[in-house]
């Protein structure tokens, strides 16, 4: 079996998990240990995938941080997955991006990366104006810093 069918494998599992709720909490860290271990950024898509803004167990967070770890292969894959991120998940596609424009000015910065990667990807343009607007609506959950880069980010890309 190889890498990525140990992790297709282990999403199948986590996925019922959600669904089900029928196994311990033990055993679907070991799942998630595993993912962590095997994943490689051809994976994302599927990490991506089974983000739900449904999951009341929490256990979605430590799958974006294992998506996260993969930095720019990250950023590339949430650009491109972040139409159908963003019809299906909304929340998870706001906090994503959120999550990216956090870093700004810190040591982790991505925000220039991600920009110059949201340049070259024109489909996730409409998604990223569309949770822009969102943010917007709700400024609770945007800080001024937050705003100012998403401002710079849409501008940048023409949206």
């Amino acid at each position: 079996m190889t890498a990525s069918d140990t992790v297709g494998s282990l999403l199948e599992r986590l996925s019922a998990f959600l669904r089900y709720g029928d196994r311990s909490e033990e055993e679907v860290q070991g799942w998630l240990e595993e993912i962590d271990e095997h994943a490689q950024p051809s994976d994302l898509p599927r990490l991506f995938a089974i983000l739900d803004d449904d999951d009341t167990s929490g256990v979605l967070w430590d799958v974006l941080y294992i998506a996260e770890s993969m930095d720019d292969d990250y950023l590339r894959a949430l650009l491109d997955q972040l139409p159908a991120l963003w019809a299906r998940a909304p929340q998870w596609a706001i906090t994503a991006v959120l999550r990216i424009l956090n870093t700004a000015g810190d040591e982790e910065d991505c925000v220039a990366e991600f920009l110059a990667l949201a340049r070259t990807t024109p489909a996730s343009h409409t998604a990223l104006h569309e949770i822009a607007a969102q943010l917007e609506e709700d400024r609770d959950l945007v800080q001024d810093e937050q705003r100012a880069a998403l401002r710079d980010l849409l501008a940048a890309l023409h949206v």
